[in-house]
């Protein structure tokens, strides 16, 4: 139990990888990569939890050897945007002061999450590397001390933000090929818009609300995961055409036939759980990678 951007509390899961058994032996696995994932679920902002998510978040640290952090941040429409937001940002910090208890370093802390958790990965990647002291200015005195946890804290290393919500105004043409009769559909994301939104001190259309308004130039490598048969399919993909057009080192990875929220079907769908591997094993290369040339370059 941690506090929140306001004080109140608020629970974090931890995983910590054990050991693999080898033969008669049992052989400790410390998170040989200092890696740990702050994971931030999804739900439209209103709905989801830690254990809604603890299939997934187990599978990374069982997979990779990483430590996770999975954050249940506050939810609309009690508590509407930025509430999420300004809650997954202190639990960076937290874990930034944290993270050795966990095998992990401040400067390897990565960041994923899915659908509206996905939103706030990318929300948070921009805002560690790029604050906006106006944007969070609207806030007042609470946003003015935000800003300021902002610039003190390091950049992560990389992020994974899975079927993301990146800009929550723009019709793509996912919208309208696969709005209806799926897992995610046109009434669902009207429901949670008007939930996060309708009370929010923020207007509609501002850069902590939709991550394609910010600047994006600076944020760290991003590997970025769309569901085929997904509303939100082309606004993950408009996202990573504009890091790349920053000169962002991204990888966009498509499960084809995957529906919104496939990650939840992972023990129960043998091509979906697979996928859902594939995924994981992707983004561990991907961020070894980048930790392999940052040593190179530090030698």
């Amino acid at each position: 139990m941690i506090a929140n951007a306001d004080d109140g509390d608020m629970t974090v899961r931890c995983y910590k990888g054990g050991g693999k058994k080898s033969g008669f032996r049992r052989k400790r696995i410390h998170n040989p990569d200092e890696t740990v994932m702050l994971f931030f679920h999804g739900g439209g902002f209103c709905i989801g939890d830690v254990d809604t998510h603890h299939e997934f978040c187990h599978a990374v640290c069982e997979q990779t050897g990483w430590s996770v952090v999975s954050v249940d941040y506050r939810l609309a429409p009690e508590c509407p945007a930025p509430a999420a937001l300004k809650d997954c940002i202190t639990a960076y910090a937290w874990l930034v002061d944290h993270c050795h208890t966990l095998g992990a370093l401040p400067s390897r802390i990565v960041l994923a999450g899915d659908s509206a958790g996905g939103g706030l990965s990318t929300l948070i990647a921009q805002q560690l590397t790029a604050p906006s002291k106006s944007a969070w200015a609207d806030l007042g005195i609470d946003g003015q001390k935000m800003f300021s946890l902002l610039e003190k804290l390091p950049e992560p290393l990389a992020q994974m933000p899975l079927y993301p919500v990146t800009d929550i105004e723009t019709d793509y043409p996912s919208w309208e090929l696969y709005g209806e009769g799926l897992l995610l559909d046109h009434a669902d994301v009207a429901v949670f818009d008007a939930a996060c939104l309708e009370n929010s001190p923020l207007p509609r259309l501002h850069i902590l609300n939709s991550p394609m308004l910010g600047d994006n130039s600076k944020v760290c490598p991003t590997y970025i995961v769309a569901s085929e048969l997904d509303v939100l399919r082309d606004e993950a993909f408009a996202y990573a055409k504009q890091l790349k057009g920053y000169g962002v080192a991204v990888e966009t990875y498509t499960v084809l036939g995957a529906p919104h929220g496939f990650i939840h079907f992972m023990s129960v769908h043998q091509c979906l759980g697979q996928e859902t591997n594939n995924i994981i094993l992707g983004f561990s290369s991907f961020v070894r990678e980048i930790i392999s040339t940052q040593s190179r370059l530090a030698a």
